[in-house]
């Protein structure tokens, strides 16, 4: 049987993390593992699906904050189908298989009447999440811009790692949880996106974006945020302008930004990858 199977950029199971399932080079043949043979349809064995567009729906685009991988796969004689999924005994990795034209196909299942300019802003976050570039400086400078058009006049605080970003929001929550919190909606225009998502009903969207499983991926959340935005926009569920959340953070992440969070009152913290 063949099918495919979506992996985190590292080569991780998507949904159950933990070791990379292999090194990147192809073909790879996995090893046997137990295959629950019941009707479940989430089980134990080698786990994939017989079209592309379903993997990706069950995956996510960006689960980790980083652009999913998808590849093609041939199974052993135990294969079985259980529903929308598939498992196996064994696996063979043959080869990767493009996302964007799989992107394009789901948009235009999710949002018919703006498939095109959908798919575009899928695309443009799941490379911007791949961070093909590396420049601190031109992170602040988009940052800048993120922050501008959100209209918030905040300082920016650059943190060695990740959990130093969450370290300082944690202490920042803990001693005044009140101002944290509306910090947080002011960056995030969190009570927006929640009126977005009380009216519109693009449900199999919405868990694609929202999909993570680490709990450093606000750059998920990040993608998230602008692409409901920018669809509620489009839409005319609520008027901002489509690209509000969208300006200078999709740029900072396309230059290297790991992460965002608050650190204080009215300062933004931030890390590289």
């Amino acid at each position: 049987m063949k099918g495919y199977k979506a992996l985190t950029w590292t080569y991780r199971p998507p949904i159950q993390g933990g070791a990379p399932v292999f090194d990147g080079r192809l073909p790879c043949e996995l090893p046997v593992v137990e295959l629950d043979t019941s009707d479940a349809e989430c089980a134990s064995g080698w786990n994939f699906t017989k079209a592309p567009e379903t993997a990706l729906t069950i995956a996510g685009f960006w689960p980790d904050g980083w652009p999913i991988r998808l590849f093609e796969i041939e199974a052993d004689d135990s294969a079985i189908v259980r529903g929308d999924k598939c498992r196996a005994a064994q696996i063979t990795l043959v080869e990767e298989v493009p996302v964007i034209p799989v992107i394009e196909k789901l948009s235009k299942r999710w949002f018919p009447s703006h498939a095109n300019v959908m798919a575009l802003e899928q695309i443009a976050w799941y490379e911007a999440l791949g961070r093909p570039m590396h420049d601190s400086a031109k992170v602040e400078e988009f940052l800048y811009e993120a922050l501008s058009a959100r209209g918030l006049n905040w300082a920016l605080k650059m943190c060695q790692s990740a959990q130093d970003v969450w370290s300082f929001w944690t202490t920042f929550n803990a001693q005044d949880t009140r101002t944290a919190c509306d910090a947080w909606d002011a960056w995030t225009f969190t009570w927006n996106v929640r009126d977005a998502c009380a009216v519109w009903n693009v449900r199999d969207a919405r868990s694609v974006w929202a999909s993570r499983t680490s709990q450093f991926a606000q750059d998920a959340w990040d993608a998230w945020d602008a692409l409901m935005a920018f669809a509620s926009g489009i839409y005319r569920q609520f008027d901002i302008p489509p690209n509000k959340l969208t300006k200078g953070i999709r740029d900072a992440y396309a230059h290297g930004l790991w992460i965002t969070s608050l650190v204080d009152e009215n300062t933004l913290g931030w890390a590289m990858t």
